[in-house]
């Protein structure tokens, strides 16, 4: 490649680059801030890349409040227990996804060719994999277990509040359909 323009190298294959531009602006910034978040960063670290006693010492069955979680959330640079971090992480990151999935349905409308959004749709769902690989029965079930148990202690408090309900069951069922968006399940190993 040296000496050659890596575009003109490589076709995007896309038919009417043009009309991309803003959907792909908003994609790329959304995709920049997800690359850089620290608590991410860290929550792909922990889930993706340790052992499993690594991951056991870290995760610990989620032992922590929810004021940890929030305090976690608020200040990612400090030190703060890993299972409040493996929260404020997954949460992150499926507030991230949940916005891609927003835009995505937004740009349904537009004036872009078919083909062309579902190419770029395609290639912005296997960043988002690069960033979780759930192809590893391991790491899929750390997600899981990570999921599972921010659905029980959301319910604990919807119980106490009680008039959170239907609230929690918005975001629990998020939980699913957010991350189907980058159809996660579909790359988990059998």
């Amino acid at each position: 490649m040296r000496g050659q323009n890596a575009f003109d190298a490589q076709r995007n294959e896309f038919r009417d680059p043009v009309s991309l531009k803003p959907v792909f602006k908003n994609f790329l910034r959304q995709g920049s801030v997800l690359a850089s978040d620290p608590l991410v960063q860290r929550f792909t670290s922990i889930s993706q890349f340790t052992d499993t006693a690594g991951w056991e010492a870290e995760w610990r069955g989620g032992d922590c409040s929810s004021e940890e979680v929030e305090f976690a959330g608020e200040n990612a640079k400090l030190e703060v227990r890993p299972p409040a971090v493996i929260f404020a992480g997954f949460l992150r990151l499926w507030s991230y996804s949940y916005q891609l999935r927003e835009m995505s349905n937004m740009y349904e409308s537009e004036e872009i060719r078919g083909d062309d959004r579902f190419k770029l749709l395609d290639r912005v769902k296997s960043i988002l994999r690069w960033r979780i690989n759930l192809r590893s029965r391991e790491a899929a079930n750390r997600f899981e277990s990570v999921r599972d148990e921010l659905k029980k202690q959301l319910d604990k408090q919807a119980a106490e509040a009680g008039n959170l309900q239907s609230s929690v069951d918005f975001i629990k069922n998020s939980f699913d359909s957010v991350f189907e968006f980058w159809s996660v399940y579909e790359t988990v190993a059998v």
